[in-house]
Order: structure tokens, then C-alpha cells, then sequence
């Protein structure tokens, strides 16, 4: 865009065409273009996914997350291993499995990281499935 005196306006963008210097390109020069390659996804960590459960938005997504993590390759750290335990069960708590809640909530209680926290999970699984 250009003023009566025939210099570019202050924050004119320039045309497709005149910014590319052609118009539209053919198929031809499409199918010449390189392609470009996916990156290779990183591995997530049992500690990626956990992050993931904790800010999960959904009990759901919580739980997918945490399942994840449990099913990662390799040993897990007990305080990680306890602690995705634990994002399990509050998915499956904060759907209404009491029952399934309670389960998990005692092997989490078995690895022995925070004790108090997963006895108290258990008690509270089981209070509210009766």
C-alpha cells in the first residue's frame, strides 16, 4: 500500500504474491518441496507422567496419566511408584469407584511412602463405599 507519494505506508503488509515474489505454486512444486521429517518423540519419564496426572484437568485424563506412569519400562522409584498410586486413586475416588479406590489406596500403603497419607486414602475409600 502506497500513499499519494507513492512510498509504503508504516505497517502496510505486502501482498501473498509480491511477499513470495510468485503466485501460487503448482503441484508440481509441491511435490518437489522437501519433506520434512517428524522429530522423534522424547520418552517420557514415569516423573513426566506423574506431572501430568497432578495437572490433569479431568479424573479421567488423572487416571490415564497415572496409568502411564505405572506402565513405564524399567523400575520405579517407591516415592514415584506411591505417588502415581496415588493419582490413581483419586481418579477412581472422584468417579464414584469407592471399591477400586480402597484397593489401590492399600498398595500404595504396602510400598510404604507416606503411610499415614495412603491409610488415610483407604479409610476414606472405604467410609464412602461402606
Amino acid at each position: 500500500m502506497t500513499t499519494d507519494s507513492g512510498q509504503a505506508r508504516r505497517g502496510a503488509r505486502p501482498s501473498l504474491a509480491k511477499r513470495h515474489g510468485k503466485g501460487r505454486q503448482t503441484t508440481d512444486e509441491v511435490a518437489l518441496r522437501p519433506k520434512r521429517r517428524a522429530r522423534p518423540r522424547k520418552k517420557l519419564l514415569p516423573e513426566d507422567y506423574l506431572e501430568r496426572a497432578i495437572a490433569a484437568k479431568s479424573a479421567r485424563a488423572r487416571g490415564t496419566w497415572a496409568l502411564r506412569g505405572l506402565a513405564s519400562a524399567g523400575d520405579l522409584d517407591p516415592t514415584t511408584h506411591a505417588m502415581l498410586l496415588h493419582q490413581l486413586y483419586l481418579s477412581h475416588f472422584s468417579q464414584g469407584q469407592f471399591e477400586r479406590a480402597y484397593e489401590i489406596a492399600e498398595q500404595a500403603a504396602e510400598i510404604g511412602v507416606l503411610p499415614d497419607v495412603m491409610h488415610q486414602d483407604a479409610a476414606r475409600a472405604k467410609q464412602a463405599f461402606g
